[in-house]
Formats: C-alpha cells, sequence, structure tokens
C-alpha cells in the first residue's frame, strides 16, 4: 500500500504556479494527472509547461467512511489498550487518538498499517473496502 505521493513543482513557462501532488497540480492547471505525469518524467522540451519532481512527498490518509473505526475500538477494548498506550504506537497524543477511533480525525494509511501490525492482522483489515472486496 502506498503510504505516500510525491510532490512537483508546476511552472508556467518560467514563472513558479505552485507545488503539489499530481492530482493538486492537475486542478491547478487544467491539465490532466497522466499529461502532468509525462511532463515530470519526460526528458522532451515543452515550451509552455514545466514539472520538476521535489524532494518532498505527502503522506497520504484514509478517508473516514473507509476505516472500520467499531473494529479499531472492539480491538483496542479486547487487548486492554488505552488511548495512551495506542498513541506511543502511532507517535499520536491520547486526545489525538480518541479523535480519530471516533471518526472525528482521519488516520494516515502508516498508522492503520501500525495498528494492523499491532493487532496481527491482515493489511488493509482495518479498512472497509478491503474487508468486504
Amino acid at each position: 500500500m502506498k503510504r505516500y505521493k510525491r510532490i512537483y513543482a508546476l511552472y508556467k513557462r518560467d514563472e513558479y504556479v505552485k507545488e503539489g501532488t499530481v492530482e493538486e497540480l492537475a486542478e491547478v492547471s487544467g491539465l490532466t494527472p497522466k499529461y502532468i505525469y509525462w511532463l515530470a518524467h519526460t526528458s522532451t522540451p515543452i515550451k509552455k509547461w514545466t514539472i520538476v519532481a521535489t524532494d518532498e512527498k505527502v503522506e497520504l490518509f484514509a478517508p473516514i467512511e473507509d476505516v472500520d473505526w467499531q473494529r479499531i475500538k472492539e480491538l483496542k477494548q479486547e487487548n486492554g489498550y488505552t488511548d495512551t498506550e495506542l498513541g506511543e504506537i502511532i507517535n499520536k497524543s491520547s486526545a489525538t487518538v480518541s479523535l480519530k477511533i471516533n471518526g472525528h480525525v482521519r488516520f494516515s494509511y502508516e498508522e492503520i498499517e501500525d495498528l494492523e501490525d499491532l493487532f496481527f492482522l491482515e493489511p488493509g483489515e482495518l479498512l472497509k473496502e478491503r474487508r468486504t472486496a
């Protein structure tokens, strides 16, 4: 499962426009994501647009509706974990853990994977779409 997306810098002619993911740059420029990806990886000179890969990456988050919050709560209770202890596992405060397991704040895919490892689950078991597919 991919945890990060590469960040690119978009230039229109020689003028800086924005940094962002392929999808974000497509939204700003009106270009398709496929074309932006091609621009970033081609050696063909293009007069109007330039895409430069940066060293930055952005963490991906699971959509709130895709996470099986009830299952996380059950596993937490069954295994006797507190919010503080789960927070130590995913490097978050107990307050943030509480917000996350109650569906108010999104989990990153990396946090989901950490919880799946903690509870000895198969990859994707805490995601509704993966379990039902």
